[in-house]
């Protein structure tokens, strides 16, 4: 089994932080999401997000859940987004 990626570099919280292979990226995401979910199950942390990934495979399509700040007027708030999401390789 070839085990799947994101693309995506988080931090010890899933925030994204760097976009690794621009041209593999997931639609939608961007640089400050927080992921909050894959396939439903809550991403607390960066182990779990990895124990969660652990039996995704390549090309394998999951859904994922992001908050992301966006500004409304001049006000900032937090939008909830889920994302359909084919998987890539896996960085090593």
């Amino acid at each position: 089994m070839r085990r799947g990626g994101l693309g995506l570099g988080v931090g010890t919280f899933p925030v994204v932080h760097r976009l690794y292979r621009e041209d593999e990226i997931p639609v939608g995401v961007k640089k400050g999401d927080v992921i909050v979910s894959i396939d439903g199950r809550a991403t607390g942390s960066f182990q779990t997000l990895m124990e969660i990934m652990s039996d995704k495979e390549v090309g394998q399509t999951i859904t994922i859940e992001v908050d992301r700040a966006v500004f409304v007027d001049t006000v900032l708030v937090t939008k909830r987004l889920s994302l359909p999401v084919t998987l890539g390789a896996r960085n090593q």
